[in-house]
């Protein structure tokens, strides 16, 4: 007769070569009894079992929204090495990386093709970093310096950091020039978004470009006139120039110089000045020496005039024709 011992794992105990499954390496004895009852024989075998496959999967989550840089560290042990991988994904490396969120199974196959599978799931930020313009101003007047932009960062992994074109780095802007402004946030991964602003403005600054004048012709008349030419700033525009008068040109003016500021729809104010010229004495004329006839009837008799002021050359009519 047979006997085996431990008889758990085999598939029966009384017989010479049962089949043997233990869940751990067993050693099992057979005593062997003749059939008097009076012989017995003992021997001893080992039957060993590997341990069961354990898979410990750690991961790597995907810094960006939408992006593809999770990884997965794989740690099998147990079986009989070496060790095959079958991803959910296709992939059959044992730490597979460059992976978008999602649930990931691998499947781990043995020497002796025992098997054990594992899940794990690699996440992302909620939603991708962005960042939009709440607020800018328009300059009333080209070069004031009052400008604002407010802008708001979502998405990612908060905290945000803010870099602009122009080297500041706060989240919202004062004091700034008219133009377009680039921003990028980036947030706690080094995730970015960029957008940019525009703190619009006059095209150019008010400026009273030129005076078309006319001179005074003889001294002390008032025909003097000034034409101003303005260009900038924000249409309509008005004009002072003083004492009352705010047309944009002036006629019958004497000679002299003329203060002028123009202010346009926006308040904003340039000022100038132009100068009307008039000769610098008045015309004067004046009989000087004068020389008779020597005989009756002759023709040699000379009148000597004298003329200053007003404009050379001048001309001469006498009454005589």
């Amino acid at each position: 007769t047979y006997s085996w011992s431990p008889a758990q794992g085999l598939s029966a105990d009384n017989i010479s070569g049962p089949i043997a499954t233990p869940d751990q390496t067993t050693t099992y004895t057979l005593t062997a009894t003749s059939a008097n009852g009076h012989c017995t024989q003992t021997a001893s075998a080992t039957v060993t079992q590997p341990t069961a496959i354990a898979i410990a999967l750690s991961a790597t989550n995907v810094s960006c929204f939408g992006g593809s840089n999770g990884s997965i560290v794989n740690s099998t042990t147990g079986g009989t090495s070496p060790f095959a991988f079958a991803w959910s994904n296709g992939n059959m490396s044992q730490n597979p990386n460059g992976l978008a969120a999602g649930a990931y199974t691998v499947t781990a196959t043995d020497d002796n093709s025992c098997t054990a599978s594992a899940s794990i799931a690699i996440t992302q930020p909620a939603n991708a970093v962005s960042v939009v313009v709440n607020n800018t101003n328009t300059l009333a007047c080209y070069g004031d310096t009052n400008g604002i932009i407010n802008i708001t960062a979502n998405g990612g992994v908060p905290a945000y950091s803010y870099t602009w074109s122009d080297g500041i780095t706060t989240e919202d802007r004062t004091n700034m020039l008219g133009g377009t402004y680039m921003v990028t946030v980036t947030d706690q991964n080094s995730c970015t978004a960029t957008t940019s602003a525009t703190i619009n403005q006059p095209s150019a600054p008010l400026s009273i470009d030129s005076f078309i004048v006319s001179n005074v012709l003889c001294y002390g008349a008032s025909t003097g006139s000034i034409s101003t030419v303005v260009s900038g700033g924000t249409s309509p525009y008005s004009f002072n120039w003083g004492g009352g008068i705010t047309t944009q040109n002036r006629t019958n003016l004497p000679a002299g110089t003329y203060n002028i500021t123009v202010t346009d729809a926006n308040g904003c104010s340039a000022s100038s000045s132009a100068t009307i010229t008039q000769p610098a004495a008045a015309l004067s004329v004046s009989l000087g020496s004068t020389t008779a006839v020597s005989c009756f009837g002759g023709n040699n008799g000379a009148v000597n005039v004298n003329v200053s002021g007003g404009v050379t050359p001048y001309t001469f009519a006498w009454n005589d024709g």
